[in-house]
């Protein structure tokens, strides 16, 4: 999600024009400011931004996970370190024997999805020609009460071989299965051509099929991958200047539908545009942000700048607007409440009105979305918000150590991998029902969709393989109780 500095590379202090070198310490070192073991304990937030360029650091916590590397002999290490959103949380990777500088580049988090982590650790070459193709890919699985988390060497699927933000993961783990995926194109072709890439858990391979997309759509490259889910597995690649590529894994097929993005009030920007656009699927909703400065046809942004959301129902509906606010109105709510920080004399304070980008929707609150600010581009100093677009109001703010990304190109990204497990079924051994979701639950409390009383044992069956029970959405924002021969529906 960003493009960060190569190794050795220094940053200046003074933002923009600044010619006072600062005395920058390895990019593997983590931060002053990193969460401790302390944070990384329950109660855990529910989904995180999370830092996907590794740190090297032999620290352990109760997620760290061990593994052994390809040549079958060299182990591996990998430690989340979790901190309550808009604090940042980082991970760290650790491998015996080697020095920290060993890497020809740092690891990273390709891609997160329900309690997995895909990892990419980059390997010695041979030749520098072939530097980005000699990884090791690693899938992560989160722990639970009754299980420790695992690392596991997947196979490398050189060579076919593709960017990081062209790569998505769908969970299935109520078939105790995942799939990841990745849509390529050929540039060299005429017309161009794409594929779907997919590693299956199952077989433990990767496949390749041609795809075709329909007959009329503008999409360029890919800016970001998300998983949509739902009853046909669906995943999502967007173009954030023109629109979505949906590709539904479980039905396969070898077509991929397309959905353009909204564009009323929007000005036509050139540029990276996850510095100023994002996607997710959040409660049953594909939600897009997008913000800019009026009057200016660049990815800059500062001043009174504009923001706009839209959401849309899955299965593909119209997009309908959902926020639209200025930054001034944010920062007039934020002096009010007394929100802003005091600082020294002199000392720059968080301000919304700085320069400002690379916005984080947020996971599990809909209504939230991160921004990152700086003084100056190239600043030192940054901070996170955590903005909420309908109460027009900054719910938190956390300093940010901004010494390995240039300018708003942000290393961070939405993450649900620490969160209770998500469960969703389609039809497949689930009695009575079709294209329920069934989500964990950390209590006492069973939940599903029907007072059926096979589905209500084929429940108990399912909760008693993990941590946690059983709870199905019954309608948005309510879940039907199963308890004994009593039931009654709860708001959540």
């Amino acid at each position: 999600m960003a493009q960060l500095l190569e190794e050795g590379a220094a940053i200046c202090s003074g933002g923009e024009g600044g010619d006072d070198a600062r005395p920058l310490k390895p990019r593997w070192m983590r931060p002053a400011n990193h969460p401790t073991a302390d944070d990384s304990v329950s109660p855990r937030p529910e989904t995180v931004v999370l830092d996907t360029v590794a740190y090297i650091d032999d620290e352990a916590n109760g997620t760290t996970a061990y593994g052994t590397r390809s040549d079958e002999q060299s182990k591996i290490q990998v430690t989340f370190w979790i901190a309550q959103p808009p604090r940042v949380s980082y991970f760290t990777v650790h491998c015996p024997g080697l020095k920290p500088d060993a890497f020809p580049k740092l690891p990273r988090v390709v891609a997160t999805e329900d309690g997995l982590a895909l990892l990419r650790v980059p390997v010695s070459p041979e030749h520098n020609l072939e530097e980005d193709r000699v990884n090791e890919f690693f899938i992560y699985r989160a722990g639970t009460d009754n299980k420790q988390p695992t690392l596991h060497l997947l196979p490398n699927p050189d060579p076919r071989y593709y960017a990081d933000k062209e790569v998505g993961i769908l969970n299935l783990p109520a078939d105790d299965r995942f799939f990841i995926v990745v849509l390529n194109r050929n540039p060299l072709t005429t017309p161009v051509t794409r594929h779907i890439h997919m590693f299956d858990s199952e077989t433990w391979k990767w496949d390749t099929k041609p795809v075709s997309p329909p007959e009329s759509y503008c999409y360029k490259i890919t800016d970001k991958v998300f998983t949509i889910g739902g009853r046909y597995g669906s995943m999502g690649w967007i173009d954030f200047w023109h629109g979505i590529f949906i590709y539904d894994v479980i039905l396969g097929g070898n077509t991929i539908s397309y959905k353009a993005l909204p564009s009323v009030g929007l000005p036509s920007h050139k540029g990276l545009g996850s510095t100023v656009r994002d996607i997710v699927m959040v409660n049953g909703f594909i939600k897009y942000f997008c913000m800019f400065s009026p009057g200016d046809d660049t990815t800059n942004v500062s001043g009174d700048w504009v923001a706009y959301a839209w959401r849309m129902k899955y299965p593909l509906q119209d997009w309908q607007q959902d926020c639209h606010f200025n930054a001034s109105q944010i920062m007039g709510n934020q002096k009010h409440s007394g929100r802003l920080q005091d600082k020294p004399e002199g000392v720059e304070k968080p301000d919304l009105m700085l320069r400002a980008g690379s916005p984080v929707l947020s996971l599990h609150d809909a209504d939230v979305v991160y921004i990152l600010t700086k003084p100056m581009y190239n600043d030192d100093m940054a901070w996170v918000h955590a903005v909420n677009m309908r109460t027009k109001t900054v719910q938190g703010i956390a300093e940010f150590s901004p010494d390995r990304t240039v300018g708003f190109m942000f290393s961070c990204t939405q993450s649900s991998i620490f969160k209770p497990k998500v469960i969703e079924v389609h039809g497949k051994g689930c009695p009575g029902m079709r294209g329920c979701t069934l989500a964990w639950a950390r209590d006492d409390t069973r939940w599903a969709q029907t007072m059926d009383v096979a589905l209500a044992l084929w429940v108990d069956e399912v909760a008693s393989r993990g941590q946690g029970h059983i709870m199905a959405r019954e309608e948005e924002g309510k879940y039907r109780k199963i308890n004994g021969t009593s039931h009654e529906c709860n708001g959540r």
